[in-house]
């Protein structure tokens, strides 16, 4: 079924431009919609604009060992991050994996092939404790977590037979509220194909890393003592909210701080506890207060930008002077959800502009800083530019800087070895409100803040 609906809605760039084109000459020959449009002065041009866009250098993927890998225009590294160490390993020696019966071949399987690679990833991981499940019950994982997970416990892995919300809900809520640790939650049929297993198994090995504390990979940044701020808002039942903050820690931009908080409305007063925590947590980390703060901003429209520039910005500006700080500050909308479609030209036709594409005029808006990034590769379909725009900026950064600066981040989201369609602070601050509004209802622990616990 599901092949059959993207004939529909993933169509090629040809086909959603001549598409386009059909439309509009519909339109404009159709005279019942010629006189609407006058009695509203408006007239609908026939067909796209052509223009030139620019496109951003192609990035440089740092791992561990100074091991580097030039990306090219698929905007992956799927391969190079199998191949190469991590830059911030952490040694996994001692953690447990819970399973029931059913899959006690699929348990031992796991734990050897996550030891055999800890040499690639260039840390060592240990044999975990492999503790059996009488059944599948929800109370049967509560009562686990609760005698098996001790101070001591790194990670703990749920090796679970089918994946159920309730049950889901359960173990994420005690791991990250009452028992605070790391934990991953495993569909066993994932790890049913022999074929398969140890790639999936190597991509759950760097997701446990990144929950860990541990980092991936980076991109070189030029400049020092920036802080980089993601800010998303999941939508609950109506009237209540969850707000994911996050922020970096390092001058490398690859260590974050995450917290959740709640709210009762989409612009509330919580930037200043969750902006002053970030802010505490740098300086304890690198000794110093950051010169440069970029705050960006997903899940905010048009008719919101007015009261995020008057309300939002005035807390991260108040937090500042509570300090005494001369902290410049760079506030960033970001918008998914456009209308606008940017596509290549060339001898066959209309095609998907390759990653990097930057788009600052024209179609731009006239009394706002904005500019379109493409910043990832599709392989079905027509790719969705994203669009950004400097709401407030006492950093005087060129546009240049601040385009070349969101595409940089679109590389630093650890669960996918690829570009993202938005800078990764913000996938992180959506991934982490999405957690909690969807499942743990709570505010995670504070002792789980430095680690992408998450993902």
């Amino acid at each position: 079924v599901m092949k059959d609906v993207a004939q529909y809605t993933r169509v090629t760039p040809n086909q959603r431009m001549a598409a386009l084109r059909t439309y509009l000459e519909s339109v404009n020959r159709s005279e019942r919609a010629q006189q609407i449009l006058e009695e509203w002065g408006l007239k609908i041009a026939g067909g796209t604009i052509d223009m030139h866009a620019r496109q951003l250098d192609n990035e440089v993927i740092w791992f561990g060992g100074d091991q580097v890998h030039q990306t090219n225009n698929n905007a992956d590294w799927n391969r190079a991050i199998g191949e190469n160490r991590v830059t911030g390993p952490v040694d996994m020696l001692n953690w447990i994996v819970f399973y029931t019966d059913r899959d006690q071949k699929n348990s031992k399987d796991f734990a050897q092939t996550m030891t055999r690679l800890g040499g690639v990833m260039g840390c060592r991981i240990a044999q975990p404790k492999l503790i059996r499940l009488s059944d599948d019950r929800t109370d049967s994982y509560m009562n686990a977590c609760r005698q098996y997970i001790t101070k001591d416990i790194q990670v703990v892995v749920f090796i679970c037979p089918s994946m159920r919300s309730d049950r889901y809900a359960v173990i994420k809520k005690i791991c990250c509220t009452q028992i605070p640790v790391a934990s991953q939650v495993i569909n066993s049929r994932t790890l049913s194909n022999p074929q398969k297993a140890r790639s999936i198994i190597q991509k759950i090995a760097l997701q446990m890393t990144c929950k860990l504390g541990g980092t991936l990979w980076t991109v070189r940044f030029p400049f020092k003592g920036w802080m980089i701020c993601g800010v998303d808002v999941y939508h609950g039942t109506p009237g209540s909210s969850v707000c994911g903050f996050v922020a970096s820690l390092n001058e490398t931009i690859s260590r974050w701080y995450s917290m959740a908080l709640f709210q009762d409305k989409e612009l509330g007063d919580f930037y200043k506890l969750a902006f002053t925590k970030a802010l505490e947590m740098w300086r304890n980390e690198n000794g110093y207060f950051p010169s440069k703060v970029v705050i960006i901003r997903d899940g905010v429209g048009d008719g919101q930008l007015d009261h995020c520039r008057r309300y939002e910005i005035e807390q991260f500006e108040s937090c500042l002077k509570q300090f005494e700080l001369e902290t410049k500050i760079c506030f960033i909308v970001v918008q998914k959800r456009i209308n606008t479609r940017i596509f290549a030209l060339g001898r066959d036709g209309a095609d998907n502009p390759p990653p990097g594409t930057v788009l600052d005029h024209t179609v731009t808006r006239r009394y706002l800083q904005d500019f379109f990034l493409v910043p990832q590769n599709v392989r079905q379909g027509t790719v969705n530019p994203t669009h950004y725009i400097v709401l407030y900026d006492t950093c005087s950064l060129k546009p240049d800087h601040t385009q070349r600066l969101c595409y940089k981040l679109c590389h630093l989201y650890y669960n996918w070895p690829g570009t993202i369609r938005v800078p990764a602070p913000c996938q992180y601050a959506h991934k982490l409100a999405a957690l909690v509004g969807q499942h743990i209802k709570k505010a995670p622990s504070a002792t789980l803040s430095d680690k992408l616990f998450y993902l």
